[in-house]
């Protein structure tokens, strides 16, 4: 809902950016969230990470997150 930059701490998970945020938009694609980390780039389903939250990542410094319009 509110992009941009965050300061980031070492206990900052893909969940809790996300909220710091603001949250989902309606148009999400809660599915397909990506971070980019350097050269790399990782797609996580975030619909599954908060069934299963020990699978949730830790985000780096640096790191940018990407939430994609769902088509629906």
């Amino acid at each position: 809902r509110s992009p941009g930059r965050f300061n980031w701490t070492e206990d900052i998970t893909l969940q809790k950016a996300i909220n710091t945020c603001g949250g989902f938009t309606d148009f999400a694609n809660r599915r397909k969230v990506e971070i980019a980390r350097g050269k790399m780039k990782q797609v996580y389903d975030l619909d599954e990470i908060r069934r299963h939250p020990e699978r949730d990542v830790l985000i780096q410094p640096g790191d940018s997150i990407y939430v994609p319009r769902s088509i629906f």
